[in-house]
């Protein structure tokens, strides 16, 4: 490992830049780099020790698989790098730099673009069709959230593209944190299981519907959003109190049914009501009954085909308003699998 007086560091083709940290998981630290083209790409560190053999064999298996759907993390290399020394033994995937941060961090510094129904849509379709391929391909997210769904910029036109972020690693669960922040997104049959209390990273009871319900909380946490917060779900009651206390799926779990999570207004407009079907559809407690990708994807698609533009635009950000965007936002982006 480089000595932290150094600037830049070489690994295989890739020049990182140890000064210039763009994120930070829980067994390793995102950086800066340039690959041998010139191109910026995302440089994660991952420490060795802190993972299991089935963790290293895990990733390293869907590195090399060719994964290039456009609403995917394609990642172009990765590197074993272990030196005589202990501290020294590092896992380092190279991937996708996405210029313009998680999804939190887009809707807080875009939020003007991204207030009306179809930009949501549009986000929210590039969603489902990247995890439709991971589903196609026998792959489980198990930890979708808003910090690992980022957004990169197409550049021809200059277009909004999302990316879910995915190593095959399980160590994002961060099953150890007690930080609800970590688990806000995590479905009923999660909490059912005790992973909260457990001391592995064996997660094979989740299921392709749990990714399902994941990614309805993200939908219902954009449907809600207010300006200037970060996207996290809530639950209303009738006084139209918001309780933040608990993760949805763990109160679902505790009660052991399904819970209102989507309010109807009369001001609302068709689009907008539709959706907020699809997203109870995502998020109902009996995993069987939720919708599939299939189903997801070509009903967004239609609902997409209607929008008036094809895509969002991306809004440049000055350099001061990045830094206090960045300082606002809570959870990395790339901080894991």
């Amino acid at each position: 490992m480089a000595t932290p007086h150094l600037r830049q560091y070489l690994v295989g083709n890739y020049t990182v830049n140890l000064n210039e940290k763009i994120g930070k998981g829980t067994f390793g630290t995102i950086y800066n780099a340039t690959n041998k083209r010139g191109t910026h790409v995302a440089a994660k560190e991952i420490n060795i020790r802190k993972l299991t053999s089935k963790d290293i064999d895990r990733a390293s298996d869907f590195c090399c698989e060719v994964h290039r759907h456009k609403n995917l993390i394609y990642f172009e290399d990765y590197f074993e790098e272990v030196t005589e020394t202990d501290r020294s033994a590092f896992l380092w995937i190279f991937m996708d730099f996405c210029s313009e941060g998680d999804l939190n961090k887009y809707f807080l510094a875009n939020f003007d673009l991204v207030l009306p129904t179809e930009a949501k849509i549009l986000l929210m379709k590039q969603m489902a069709e990247g995890l439709k391929y991971l589903h196609d391909h026998e792959r489980i997210h198990s930890n979708l959230k808003p910090g690992h769904i980022l957004i990169a910029n197409s550049h021809k036109p200059e277009y909004a593209v999302v990316k879910i972020s995915f190593t095959g690693l399980r160590e994002d669960l961060e099953l150890d944190d007690p930080a609800l922040r970590n688990r806000v997104f995590q479905s009923p049959e999660f909490w059912n299981k005790g992973y909260s209390n457990s001391n592995t990273n064996d997660i094979d009871t989740l299921c392709k519907r749990s990714d399902i319900f994941s990614l309805g909380l993200i939908f219902l946490s954009m449907i809600q959003a207010k300006e200037g917060e970060q996207l996290i779900p809530t639950i209303e009651n009738n006084s139209m109190e918001v309780y933040r206390i608990d993760p949805i799926g763990k109160v679902m779990s505790f009660r052991e049914s399904g819970l209102k999570l989507v309010n109807y207004n009369g001001d609302d407009s068709l689009l907008l009501q539709e959706v907020k079907k699809l997203t109870e559809r995502m998020t109902y407690f009996t995993p069987d009954d939720r919708i599939d990708t299939d189903e997801l994807v070509e009903v967004l698609a239609n609902h997409a085909a209607a929008c008036a533009t094809p895509g969002i635009p991306v809004s440049p950000l000055a350099d001061s308003l990045k830094v206090r965007i960045l300082d606002k936002v809570d959870i990395s982006q790339y901080n894991g699998p």
